[in-house]
């Protein structure tokens, strides 16, 4: 199986042949050539899955871009009307975007998708944003990784604990798109 990698891990897979072990016998197969395709936006490899059709964990339409130049952000935040305006303004600037409702699924998620970029909601249940941002910059996988708290307070306080937890910015939940657009380019481009 050839794997289409960049730093970003997989993207798509082709069946080029090879030996499986069935019950103790060996099976040659013959190379198919058949693309496995990747969802652009929980990461599944469907099996069986065709172009248009749809990932049967999280409904997206597979479109058989190849990702392995596409940058890739973790957006933590447990209010699905953050994660789908913050998501709908990666996704325009052409990121795969990974999901996570809480600290907890953020941690798991980004320790197998290795994201260039993690946003984090300050206040989520189970872990909260600034325990996950703590968590992430003790790992020495993640200490050179960007990561953004989303906030819907603009307080001294709230800010600062951000940034003395090593956060490398902030965002306003109630910024203006271009807004957040901007400051998210600072860290995906380049």
């Amino acid at each position: 199986m050839s794997v289409g990698a960049g730093k970003d891990g997989p993207s798509e897979m082709t069946f080029d042949g090879g030996v499986e072990l069935d019950g103790g016998f060996n099976k040659q197969h013959e190379p198919t050539g058949d693309a496995v395709l990747q969802c652009p936006s929980c990461g599944l490899f469907p099996f069986g899955a065709a172009v248009g059709g749809q990932c049967p964990d999280c409904g997206t339409v597979l479109d058989g871009e190849d990702r392995t130049e596409q940058k890739s952000v973790l957006l933590a935040d447990d209010s699905i009307m953050a994660r789908g305006k913050i998501g709908a303004i990666l996704k325009q600037m052409g990121c795969q975007v990974i999901e996570a409702t809480d600290g907890n699924e953020a941690l798991r998620l980004a320790g197998i998708f290795k994201p260039d970029l993690i946003i984090l909601d300050v206040m989520m249940p189970n872990r909260d944003g600034i325990a996950t941002l703590r968590e992430f910059r003790n790992d020495t996988q993640f200490e050179d990784t960007p990561m953004i708290i989303l906030t819907s307070k603009a307080d001294a306080k709230t800010v600062g604990l951000a940034l003395r937890s090593q956060a490398s910015d902030y965002i306003l939940k109630d910024a203006s798109l271009a807004e957040i657009r901007e400051r998210l380019a600072l860290y995906l481009d380049g």
